[in-house]
């Protein structure tokens, strides 16, 4: 291969990597940044998104909390209405018997 042949070549391979491939690595460049931007909208959508079940996850447990707390106030007072009732009862067989004894003492001194 002689010296014009080989800078003929050269000629040739300059133009069709400058028409050819430098399009195409331009072309996927382009597309590279396209993909990165994407990437990083991405990014940015899943760290919005998991900051959300974050802030999420803390209301659960809050509300899960105050439930708790409800729950045993609940309880409370459960266990309250049950020791008045109790009493209630306790009170009203004390007047009945009261009003027992109260009728037989004025039919005694009705007697009298």
């Amino acid at each position: 291969m002689n010296k014009a042949d080989k800078v003929e070549m050269m000629h040739f391979f300059t133009e069709a990597f400058t028409k050819i491939v430098l399009p195409e690595f331009k072309e996927v460049h382009v597309k590279l940044d396209h993909l990165s931007a994407v990437q990083n909208e991405m990014r940015n959508q899943i760290d919005f998104l998991f900051k959300q079940y974050e802030k999420l996850e803390i209301e659960y447990i809050a509300i899960k909390q105050a439930l708790l707390r409800i729950e045993r106030k609940l309880d409370s007072f459960e266990t309250s209405k049950a020791e008045l009732e109790k009493e209630v009862k306790s009170l009203k067989a004390q007047m009945k018997s009261l009003h027992h004894r109260v009728a037989h003492l004025e039919k005694q001194m009705k007697a009298l």
